[in-house]
C-alpha cells in the first residue's frame, strides 16, 4: 500500500507481478486515474483511488497489507500522520514499513524525535540505506532558500534521501487516529533548506 506516488514506484513494483495487489491512495485525481489506466493497460494488480490524509482509512483497507510504502514530509506533524495512516493499514507483526528520509531536512535531534515516535507505534528500524534516492533539480531551484542562504547555485548532485525499512514487533499502533485537523504547515518547518510547498511551487513555475 502506497500513500502518494509522485515517482509512481508503484508501476514498477506491480509489474513484477510478485505482489498479489497493490493500492496507491493519492490526493491527485491525475495520479489516481494514470495509475488505474496502466493497471488494466498492462493486466497487472494495481489500482489506485483519491485519498486525504487528514481522514482515517476506509474499514476495507485498515489491517489488510503486509508492506507499506510512502515519501513522507519532514515536518514532524506531515511524517507522524503519513506514518500513522500507513501503520493503520499494516495487519500486524512482521508486517513492514519503507520511507525516505533525508539528512539535509532532518537534524540528528529530529531523526531522535521521529525514532521515538516510530517505536512508539511498534516499529523498529532494521536497514537504513544512506543517499539512496537521488533527485534532480526542480525548475525552480534557485528560489530555495539553501541557495539563497548560502548564496550560490548548484554544480552537482546534492538533495539525496536515505530510504528506511521497518518491521512491526506487534499490533499496530498508529500515532494519530481518527480525523486530523492540521495545523500550520506540514511541509515546511525551521530545517526545511529544500522544500517548497504546493503554493511555493506554482508561483515559481
Amino acid at each position: 500500500m502506497f500513500i502518494g506516488d509522485d515517482d509512481l514506484l508503484s508501476i514498477a513494483v506491480s509489474m513484477t507481478r510478485l505482489p498479489k495487489e497493490v493500492l496507491v491512495l493519492e490526493i491527485d485525481q491525475r495520479i489516481v486515474d494514470f495509475v488505474n489506466k496502466v493497471g488494466k493497460d498492462f493486466n497487472i494488480p494495481l489500482r489506485g483511488q483519491q485519498y486525504d490524509i487528514r481522514l482515517p482509512l476506509d474499514e476495507t483497507i485498515a489491517r489488510q497489507f503486509d508492506v507499506f510504502v510512502c515519501d513522507p514530509t519532514e515536518t514532524m506533524q506531515g511524517f507522524s500522520l503519513f506514518v500513522s495512516r500507513g501503520v493503520s493499514s499494516l495487519k500486524g507483526e512482521g508486517s513492514a514499513v519503507y520511507f525516505g528520509l533525508t539528512s539535509l531536512e532532518a537534524s540528528k535531534k529530529k531523526w531522535y524525535e521521529i525514532q521515538k515516535v516510530l517505536h512508539g507505534m511498534n516499529l523498529v528500524v532494521t536497514d537504513i540505506r544512506h543517499n539512496f534516492t537521488e533527485y534532480p533539480d526542480p525548475p525552480w531551484v534557485n528560489t530555495l532558500s539553501i541557495w539563497t542562504n548560502l548564496k550560490t547555485t548548484p554544480t552537482c548532485p546534492w538533495y539525496k534521501s536515505c530510504f528506511y525499512r521497518l518491521e512491526l514487533i506487534d499490533e499496530p499502533k498508529p500515532l494519530i487516529v481518527g480525523n486530523c485537523e492540521l495545523e500550520g504547515d506540514v511541509y515546511e518547518d525551521h530545517e526545511s533548506w529544500a522544500t517548497t510547498s504546493n503554493k511555493t511551487e506554482v508561483e515559481t513555475k
